[in-house]
């Protein structure tokens, strides 16, 4: 956050040795998902993907769509535990305290998140029976082009884990870093949205409770955790006087934090415009009986 000259944290050609093994174990998770733990649990719970009415999708989607938000739950409750332990040894001082757990884990779920490409991909490819016609290319530019703000958040995240230790942090802030970890408690009430969504649950009281869940999360884990980082470093370097603070930091920080709450307040209009609809079309179907 200072405006100290950057230095490198750990040469990028170093990664690799982090890099390799990571992406493996996620593979190998991907794998033990999509091929055991989801099918077990398709047939535990006595679920089909042919239960869906009209269903438009390619044999697999279910089973893509399922992997894809158990593997991004635990990941999110991994990188939220994680996020809280930083923010434990380094909320004393926001820019020079240091915690040894940051630089790992943020090389290994860069890769997470890498491969979580991958798997929005797939899902998206099985998604509609006319993309089977399609080349790969095609597919992926119609995924970038309908889950853009997606697609942004996660090159946001990739760009900021790699960039941020490599250019422009020179190894200060960990605590900052730990609050954008903490923005991940968030995603199992948002992964489960979608499981609940895929087998046509909306109208259930578990799913009412998991959204207002959601957005209380949401608020206080994204919204609210932009405020407070300007809030910590404020009072601990300036005083309390925030427009010092807000001068003494890098340009690129305002930038980065700046698309990054407008992302997360855009998702949070859209998830409360759900969840109003919702609301409003159950109250109709109550007041009709």
């Amino acid at each position: 956050m200072s405006l100290e000259q950057p230095t490198l944290d750990v040469p990028l050609f170093s990664l690799i040795w982090i890099w390799a093994p990571s992406l493996i174990f996620f593979v190998l998770l991907d794998a033990l998902l999509l091929h055991f733990l989801v099918p077990g649990l398709l047939k535990y719970f006595k679920l089909s993907e042919n239960d869906q009415k009209k269903r438009l999708c390619l044999p697999g989607h279910t089973k893509a769509l399922l992997t894809e938000r158990l593997a991004g739950t635990l990941t999110a409750i991994a990188i939220s535990c994680i996020g809280i332990l930083i923010l434990s040894e380094t909320y004393e001082d926001v820019i020079y305290a240091k915690s040894s757990l940051l630089l790992p884990s943020a090389y290994i779920f860069t890769c997470n998140f890498v491969y979580d490409f991958y798997r929005m991909y797939r899902r998206f490819s099985l998604s509609k029976s006319e993309y089977a016609s399609l080349s790969r290319t095609l597919v992926l530019l119609k995924m970038i082009r309908n889950q853009l703000s997606f697609v942004i958040h996660h090159l946001l995240l990739i760009c900021g884990l790699v960039i941020a230790h490599h250019s422009f942090r020179g190894g200060r802030g960990d605590f900052i870093i730990g609050c954008y970890f903490i923005m991940e408690l968030t995603n199992p009430f948002l992964n489960f949205y979608f499981i609940l969504k895929e087998f046509q649950m909306k109208d259930t009281l578990v799913f009412r409770v998991n959204g207002v869940l959601a957005i209380l999360v949401y608020v206080f884990s994204r919204i609210l955790n932009y405020p407070f980082q300007y809030y910590m470093y404020a009072h601990q370097y300036h005083n309390g006087d925030y427009v010092s603070a807000v001068k003494g930091m890098l340009l690129v920080c305002h930038v980065f934090s700046g698309v990054g709450l407008i992302l997360q307040i855009y998702w949070l209009y859209g998830m409360i415009r759900i969840f109003v609809a919702r609301a409003k079309y159950a109250f109709m179907i109550n007041k009709n009986k």
